[in-house]
């Protein structure tokens, strides 16, 4: 029997095998590939590749390219092998054995192509099964047709002429970087979060509507796109009353997203960094509680046109639509928030506003340490005074004023770092007593001194007085050593100078009668010492007489009560337990009706933070 190869070379038309040529991976993935088997060549098969249309796969799923270039192949041969019989008929060259072999060879060809179909299906329904997903080129154009211009206008709120819009509110509180006392503002960084429905962009209807040119859409839940998006559709001019200034994030990329579900819904995220108003109460500073809210609104749609609420529908919880990350304040304690709606009425019409309101209170540590303690010492330095002797005026002048001058000091830093506010602060209260303390020791001495200066000018005065004196008149000091007669008797007084001779002189004074005479000298005791003499002995008599001149002796001068019990000495002693016992009375006094006022001012309606 002729061997089945050497049957084809005694036709004229040479029928090679058919070889497959598998192009690179790369190519079967970017284009489908036909193989086109050119039999007009002898002696070799012309295998080309052709982009072919009828190739791709409708539905927007890649297949296993090699399977799909052995199924073209082999349709191809069966295609040229049935020319070639048919050409065989034509010509009335039937060749029972060429023509057997091949029918032989479109067999093959038909069993191969059964054989590859079984091979795909194993494989797609076997682990090796490639990822399925939707045709991205399908939802750029759904994409396209939902805010086509003929269809969707930006300008025109959802439900126009219906009722208003139900947008809702919900948001993340990051963190409170600033919270400022002089500016009366705070600081929050927070990712803000709306959704609103939307009719006009809901796909699942046009995914029911265009059946199987949609196939794979049904299964996407959501569409989360780029924010570019974002500008060709209609959104809420959502504001914040209370701003001051605000930014958004944009590292690396803007820091925003959009979501499209299936039924229209919209849901959006930004983040931003919003500096707002936050009026603060300052009477009790440091031991306040203050209350910072944030408010939103819409710029220019009324309660007619824009209903907002807090949470993702309308049955959610108010306090369930704000959250707050794990952060500290240095300055502040967190209490807790408050999540209230209300409606605001200007001019141009009424509006839904939302708010919440955060709680703080604050924290003593930072001014207990930098102001009221160092305060506190320098009211105690200033008491040193008060054990330095009186004398040492530039000891005691020195520090009353460098007291004074530092609790100055203190009370001015203090202040440059608060509002000027038209009332007294808690704060102020405890700075200007310190203060008070402070001068009151410098003017304690102020008089101290003043009382000395005027004690040492009395006696300098008195001093002076005494010499200042005339010498005509001389004080007969008190002797023991006369004794006077009967009034019947005429009345000697023996004489002796204190300190003469016992041979001196002896004067006899006689009585009112007028009788004198000169009796010798009567020995008799000295006279007492404690007397001091005030007479010059050149100015007595002459002729030894002397005749007592009666001195009328003044009554001591007391003094007066203010002298008696207030003395400098005595002013320094009250002084050392007055000053204290006075500060540490105040103390008690005032802290603890701060923090009673404090405890009764403090809000107490607020969810605590978890």
């Amino acid at each position: 029997m002729q061997p089945l190869s050497s049957a084809f070379d005694d036709d004229d038309i040479v029928l090679r095998e058919a070889r497959l040529v598998r192009p690179s991976e790369g190519d079967w993935m970017s284009s489908a590939t036909v193989v086109d088997l050119d039999w007009s060549q002898p002696g070799c098969s012309h295998v080309s590749q052709v982009p072919s249309e009828s190739a791709e796969v409708e539905n927007g799923f890649n297949n296993d390219g090699i399977s799909l270039a052995k199924t073209v192949n082999s349709s191809y041969k069966m295609v040229k092998i049935h020319r070639n019989i048919q050409m065989d008929h034509q010509t009335n060259r039937i060749n029972p054995l060429r023509t057997t072999a091949k029918f032989i060879l479109l067999i093959m060809c038909m069993f191969e192509i059964v054989i590859e179909h079984c091979m795909a299906a194993d494989r797609e329904e076997g682990p090796t099964k490639f990822p399925i997903g939707p045709n991205t080129t399908y939802i750029s154009q759904v994409l396209n047709r939902l805010t086509d211009r003929s269809k969707y206008d930006k300008r025109l709120r959802p439900r126009y002429g219906e009722g208003p819009v139900d947008v809702g509110i919900t948001i993340h509180v990051s963190s409170i970087s600033a919270v400022s006392e002089v500016n009366m503002d705070f600081t929050l960084d927070f990712y803000l979060r709306q959704t609103w429905q939307d009719p006009r962009l809901a796909f699942g209807e046009f995914d029911k509507n265009h059946g199987s040119q949609a196939n794979g859409l049904d299964k996407i839940k959501s569409l989360t796109v780029g924010v570019d998006y974002l500008d060709r559709l209609w959104k809420p001019d959502t504001f914040f009353p209370n701003e001051k200034k605000s930014f958004f994030h944009v590292a690396t990329t803007h820091n925003s997203f959009l979501r499209i579900e299936p039924d229209g819904r919209v849901f959006t995220s930004q983040r931003l960094t919003v500096t707002a108003t936050c009026p603060m109460e300052l009477q009790l500073f440091p031991m306040d509680t203050q209350t910072c809210k944030l408010e939103i609104e819409s710029y220019g749609y009324t309660t007619a046109d824009i209903d907002y609420f807090w949470g993702m529908r309308k049955t959610d919880e108010r306090e369930q639509a704000v959250a707050f990350a794990d952060f500290t304040l240095p300055q502040f304690r967190r209490n807790g928030y408050r999540v209230n709606i209300t409606k605001a009425r200007t001019a141009s019409g009424e509006y839904v506003r939302l708010y919440f309101e955060i709680i703080l209170s604050r924290a003593l540590g930072f001014y207990l340490m930098n102001i009221i303690i160092p305060s506190m010492l320098i009211v105690t330095i200033s008491w040193v005074s008060f054990w330095l002797n009186r004398e040492a005026s530039p000891a005691r002048v020195g520090l009353g004023v460098t007291t004074v001058l530092t609790i100055t000091t203190v009370i001015t830093t203090t202040n440059n770092s608060m509002p000027k506010v038209s009332y007294v602060k808690g704060l102020d209260v405890f700075l200007n007593f310190c203060f008070v303390m402070v001068f009151a020791s410098l003017v304690e001495y102020a008089v101290v001194s003043y009382m000395n200066k005027k004690l040492n000018q009395r006696r300098d005065k008195k001093r002076k007085r005494a010499e200042a004196a005339p010498n005509t008149t001389t004080e007969f000091p008190m002797f023991a050593n006369y004794a006077p007669m009967s009034p019947n008797q005429n009345s000697t007084y023996s004489y002796r100078a204190p300190g003469l001779p016992g041979s001196a002189a002896t004067a006899t004074i006689a009585n009112h009668a007028g009788t004198t005479g000169i009796t010798p000298a009567v020995p008799s005791p000295d006279c007492d010492c404690r007397a001091i003499p005030l007479m010059q002995y050149s100015q007595m008599p002459q002729d030894g007489s002397f005749r007592p001149m009666q001195v009328p002796y003044g009554k001591r001068r007391r003094p007066t009560r203010c002298c008696r019990y207030v003395s400098p000495s005595k002013i320094d002693k009250c002084s050392r337990y007055m000053f204290p016992v006075i500060f540490f009375t105040f103390n008690l006094a005032y802290w603890f009706i701060m923090w009673l006022l404090s405890d009764l001012t403090a809000t107490k309606d607020y969810k605590a933070f978890v």
